[in-house]
């Protein structure tokens, strides 16, 4: 069910997070990967964990009402393949699982639902955006932001940002 305000407004519910990518970003980082811990003794396990991705999908899924936005600022600085690795598949196929390399309490896949939206952000004046897989281009909508001086209502920023744009 939805929630009603006294002027028939729907609020929405949800979560959103904000992570930068960076070159030594990887699948282990952003999916799902084996980390080490120790124990008091000093004794090491392996063990494997829900990064960023994985937790926040199995949040959207847990709250199908709920809106759950990945916001990743950067995300053309990371070798994209390889953090995303089978899950170039899953935002194409929204809801449907796609098994991955680890598994992780006794489940190999993970569901991106269609209430999980990730939005990527980058610098167009960053050479590396050429770059990017068809394969991830063809999957994301691009909008370009382009600055809007009005709102700059100080004169000396004003007068940087003319320089800057000359």
């Amino acid at each position: 069910g939805k929630d009603i305000t006294e002027k028939n407004e729907v609020i929405t519910q949800g979560e959103y997070q904000i992570i930068q990518f960076h070159p030594a970003y990887s699948y282990e980082d952003f999916v799902r990967g084996i980390v080490a811990k120790t124990d008091e003794n000093g004794n090491i396990s392996y063990d494997v964990e829900n990064k960023i991705l994985a937790e926040f999908a199995k949040k959207a899924r847990n709250d199908p009402n709920g809106k759950y936005v990945l916001i990743i600022d950067e995300i053309n600085r990371a070798n994209l393949p390889s953090v995303l690795g089978e899950l170039i598949y899953a935002l194409e196929y929204r809801g449907e699982p796609v098994t991955t390399m680890y598994e992780f309490e006794g489940e190999r896949q993970i569901i991106l639902p269609k209430n999980l939206y990730i939005i990527g952000t980058m610098n167009t004046a960053d050479r590396s955006v050429g770059h990017m897989d068809y394969a991830i281009r063809r999957r994301f909508a691009f909008v370009n932001v382009l600055p809007d001086e009005t709102i700059i209502e100080n004169v000396h920023a004003l007068n940087i940002f003319n320089k800057v744009i000359k």
